[in-house]
């Protein structure tokens, strides 16, 4: 693993310009712009927070990250400790899903 990618913070990784915001392709893997002819035919919906351009000095990105930054993630996430078995299954039973701290170094 050690020629693995690893990313802490801020990065340009992933970022490319030339792949279009809310790519969705066809069975061929073409790009397609859904479209009210393509209704019913394809399964695509541009999300409407997405930024017209994939550029990190795009406004629109920048705006999305700031929300983002500001307002991600779940409030309130109950996370466990690798040791807490009992309250690790009550949560998963009550919820569906259980966030474990540090699972994969325990």
């Amino acid at each position: 693993m050690s020629d693995a990618v690893r990313v802490y913070g801020e990065t340009n990784l992933g970022w490319d310009e030339k792949v279009l915001p809310n790519e969705t392709a066809d069975d061929d893997g073409q790009p397609v712009v859904p479209s009210k002819e393509l209704a019913g035919r394809i399964f695509a919906k541009i999300d409407p927070c997405s930024p017209t351009r994939r550029s990190l000095d795009d406004p629109g990105v920048q705006r999305l990250r700031e929300h983002l930054r500001a307002n991600n993630g779940l409030k309130g996430l109950e996370i466990c400790s690798p040791g807490e078995v009992d309250r690790t299954a009550r949560l998963f039973r009550r919820d569906g899903f259980v966030v474990v701290r540090d699972v994969l170094d325990a």
